[in-house]
């Protein structure tokens, strides 16, 4: 699966599970279906990532800069992309209430043609 982010794009966390190594160094982790915005996209190398992973550095979490054993620059853990999707506001149905305001627009309109059906006679 390709990385389909950028920086700067709103995404919402899919997989909160971490395991204890990440509960005890990282303190604080994306949680479920929580809205975040992407700081920054890395290459990052994980355990079963040798090859290293697009993942992602989160404007709503800063946590600590580590220090490795095994000779890697200290950063900041990021988070693999596989647990955000991206955000997308179509996703959202047309509620009542868009329903009720076209409504009323359509409404308002009839008032105001009648309104200027009522000046002609006037005039």
């Amino acid at each position: 699966m390709d990385c389909i982010f950028t920086e700067g794009q709103e995404v919402v966390c899919i997989d909160d599970l971490f395991n204890d190594f990440w509960k005890q160094h990282i303190p604080q982790l994306p949680k479920l279906n929580i809205k975040y915005t992407i700081r920054k996209i890395v290459i990052e190398t994980f355990i079963d990532e040798p090859n290293g992973v697009p993942s992602l550095l989160l404007v709503e979490l800063i946590n600590p800069i580590l220090h490795f054993q095994d000779g890697q620059e200290p950063h900041e853990i990021p988070f693999a992309y596989w647990r955000f999707r991206p955000l997308n506001y179509n996703e959202a149905k047309v509620t009542t209430s868009t329903f009720d305001f076209n409504t009323l627009l359509n409404v308002k309109k009839a008032d105001a043609e009648k309104f200027e059906d009522e000046l002609e006679i006037i005039r």
